[in-house]
């Protein structure tokens, strides 16, 4: 049930959880200074998302040591996949840093299935130096999520809440059950059913 007493548990644990939001927004790029390393004469267009009912978590499957944010995943995202800007809408960083990317009324570029319709955060880390997928996350990160969904929630119509793995079979990202993660903090009301 989505009443008024779940949102005003809601916006307690939103207030508690001082979040900060960096903004690195700054892909302000010229189509001719964008050069594909995988990819030759793709067409690079950002398409604005009309429909905005899911939000897909992911990790970076980077080691637990490997602190980095949004420009790095970005440098990743444009010069090695060919892509106009970041795949992700924000970044948590290891200490629990929410970094905007991708603008957050643009199609992202996380999930292919869901993309028209989602918003895509990616938790950085999910990956262990023996290059298998780990949940490694921080307490930082974990109050960092639940605060930057809860907020989500107040400002879309979200219906369902999911992990990359839930749309690609072929991934085990974010390296974490999502449903079970939902039940855990009061938000079974967004779990995939089908």
């Amino acid at each position: 049930m989505r009443g008024a007493t779940r949102r005003l548990a809601w916006n307690s644990v939103y207030r508690k959880a001082n979040i900060i939001y960096r903004n690195n927004y700054n892909a302000i790029f010229k189509k001719q200074n964008i050069k594909s390393t995988t990819r030759k004469n793709t067409k690079k267009t950002m398409i604005k998302r009309e429909l905005t009912d899911t939000i897909v978590i992911h990790c970076s499957a980077t080691p637990p040591t490997m602190d980095i944010g949004s420009e790095k995943i970005r440098e990743w995202h444009v010069k090695e996949n060919g892509w106009y800007d970041i795949g992700y809408h924000y970044i948590i960083t290891r200490d629990g840093v929410i970094e905007s990317a991708r603008s957050e009324e643009l199609q992202g570029s996380h999930a292919l299935k869901v993309n028209f319709r989602s918003i895509g955060i990616c938790m950085i880390g999910g990956y262990n130096y023996k290059n298998e997928w780990d949940n490694n996350f921080t307490h930082e990160q974990w109050v960092a999520l639940k605060a930057l969904l809860l907020n989500l929630i107040k400002k879309y119509d979200i219906i369902k809440i999911i992990g990359h793995y839930q749309v690609d079979n072929k991934k085990k990202c974010p390296s974490f059950k999502v449903p079970e993660y939902l039940k855990e903090n009061d938000l079974q009301d967004y779990i995939n059913i089908g």
